[in-house]
């Protein structure tokens, strides 16, 4: 994570990116993997955050993730367990797998679990099915 953005606030809350950013941090890897833009540019962490701000998707420094919506990535859901997110991956779905109150993205599968975008562990790239335990999907 940017050292220039880790004490920023969270959202509109007390919070800060670098306590609690990964959820925007794993959604501006979904949008960026999608191909989308925010002001012409690559998402990244500060610019979601901001993203976010200004479109109403903080409630405190909680994202409301059917706002992901105007930016073209539309919440289907939520699903329990890694399996269930594996077959949404297989469908084409995107996934913010919870792995314990740390969200990554998940941008493959195989037989033994995820492979991932973490962007709280820069070297960590594998979660297995049993260490996820909800995932949020989202579809194009």
């Amino acid at each position: 994570m940017n050292p220039a953005w880790k004490d920023l606030p969270l959202g509109n809350g007390k919070t800060t990116i670098g306590h609690g950013g990964c959820a925007i941090s794993s959604l501006a890897a979904m949008a960026d993997k999608a191909g989308l833009k925010i002001n012409g540019a690559a998402p990244n962490t500060l610019s979601m955050n901001n993203w976010l701000k200004a479109n109403g998707g903080f409630s405190g420094s909680d994202v409301k993730w059917d706002t992901m919506s105007k930016l073209g990535l539309k919440h289907t859901g939520d699903v329990s367990g890694g399996r269930t997110a594996a077959q949404a991956l297989g469908q084409g779905k995107s996934a913010l797998l919870n792995v314990g109150h740390h969200y990554v993205l998940a941008t493959g599968s195989d037989a033994t679990g995820f492979t991932v975008v973490d962007p709280g562990h820069q070297f960590k790239n594998h979660y297995t099915f049993d260490q996820v335990q909800s995932a949020k999907i989202f579809s194009r």
